[in-house]
């Protein structure tokens, strides 16, 4: 065989796709459903319960029940099990605090050199949000939302704010969740964002960072009453 003819035309070696490894499966249907609240708040669950319902063994599932403790989703009980995360008063006091710093840090950073093709990119996620909020796909309308503000965080090029944000954003859904229970709020949500993608279009820096102060102000006052009348109701 001539093998300089295989040189001058390449190989057909292409990357082989890498199937996903059993934690990373474990992992990824346990945030899922975390997420979505199939998985309970303050429910404890057994490492042999989950493996059993997701048909694999404990060992994958235990490796992703720790990546999910180190990102405070669930903690584990000593001979009893795991329990989802169930926020105390202290984690919304900490949790909002260390968001609004970000959050007004990434608007004030973004509003001013954003380009017209950001506000594109934005108005188009906020279109994929109305389309949720009219099918009532409420995960799917947070998904959106999530990806709404990473976006504003990336455009900050910096990778330690993305990072800093990225780490919270779980929390920061989990507890926007409750948000969405009031009459309304998907629809004002949404409004909010309108308020900063257009103070941003129009070059207004300032009303950006009002605009976006405004957002964090409701998001955490209807998200801790909703909580609050939940948890009453659990305890009554």
């Amino acid at each position: 065989m001539d093998f300089s003819l295989v040189r001058a035309h390449g190989t057909n070696l292409r990357p082989i796709d890498q199937p996903k490894s059993l934690k990373q499966v474990a992992y990824e249907a346990l945030h899922r459903a975390i997420m979505s609240g199939e998985l309970v708040q303050g429910q404890i669950y057994r490492e042999k319960e989950l493996a059993s319902k997701l048909s694999i063994s404990r060992t994958p599932v235990r490796e992703a029940l720790l990546e999910l403790s180190a990102k405070e989703l669930v903690a584990f009980l000593p001979r009893k099990g795991v329990v989802i995360k169930q926020f105390d008063q202290n984690d919304w006091d900490e949790i909002f605090e260390l968001r609004w710093a970000l959050e007004v840090a990434i608007i004030e950073k973004v509003a001013p050199r954003a380009s017209m093709e950001d506000v594109r990119r934005m108005e188009n996620i906020l279109q994929e949000q109305q389309a949720c909020m009219d099918r009532e796909d409420f995960l799917e309308f947070l998904h959106h939302d999530r990806f709404f503000h990473l976006f504003l965080s990336e455009k900050t090029d910096n990778s330690r704010m993305v990072k800093s944000y990225a780490n919270i954003q779980d929390l920061i859904q989990l507890m926007g969740t409750y948000a969405l229970t009031a009459e309304g709020r998907t629809k004002g949500a949404l409004e909010e964002h309108r308020a900063i993608v257009a103070a941003i279009a129009a070059g207004d820096a300032d009303g950006a960072r009002k605009a976006m102060v405004h957002h964090l102000e409701v998001s955490r006052k209807l998200a801790l009453e909703r909580y609050t009348l939940s948890r009453a109701g659990h305890e009554g």
